[in-house]
């Protein structure tokens, strides 16, 4: 078996290993997808939501041509802390920018083998580093930069594309904010 092909296995196998404990924890935060549009939303489980607070999202204003908002999901931190992820792509899904809203660094970079530092870019007033790199036959940007106002995991911000040109990674960085609106106690 091929190194690739290994990590492939593990990386499967851990997901899985996750939403196993996500599942036994009881933590589900999705009863159902609604469709509005071209947008999908996920919608909350029934949960006390005064209880949950959300991090910070970015927002990204200007997606490359072709590509729209596709999926936004809420992802868990702890059971009182969410993550925003939004996902851009187009019609074919070949090409897609996602854009995190807290996390964990090493969990954004352990799937890839080969990145590396490439440039560097200022995302809505702070500074970002952008790696590049490959996964599987995917051409991968990766550009991470820090709110050092806020407390981890809702510091840390990301922008994931694939198959993206270094110029409409660019121009697409350039047009992320951060709305202070969303963090929220719903």
């Amino acid at each position: 078996m091929s190194r690739r092909a290994s990590r492939t296995a593990a990386a499967v196998a851990v997901l899985a290993m996750g939403a196993v404990f996500v599942a036994w924890a009881g933590m589900s935060l999705y009863s159902f997808i609604a469709t509005r549009g071209d947008v999908l939303l996920a919608e909350p489980a029934a949960v006390d939501a005064a209880s949950k607070t959300t991090c910070h999202q970015a927002l990204l204003s200007e997606p490359p041509n072709g590509m729209v908002l596709t999926d936004r999901t809420l992802v868990p931190y702890s059971s009182m802390l969410l993550g925003v992820e939004a996902t851009f792509s187009d019609e074919t899904g070949a090409r897609t920018i996602q854009v995190l809203s807290g996390g964990y660094m090493d969990e954004l970079t352990e799937s890839y083998d080969d990145l590396r530092v490439t440039a560097q870019a200022t995302v809505d007033g702070r500074a970002a580093t952008v790696l590049s790199g490959s996964l599987l036959t995917l051409d991968v940007q990766l550009a991470s930069w820090r709110n050092v106002d806020a407390t981890p995991p809702c510091d840390m911000y990301a922008a994931i594309a694939t198959n993206v040109t270094p110029t409409d990674f660019a121009q697409a960085l350039a047009s992320i904010t951060t709305d202070p609106a969303t963090e929220q106690n719903d």
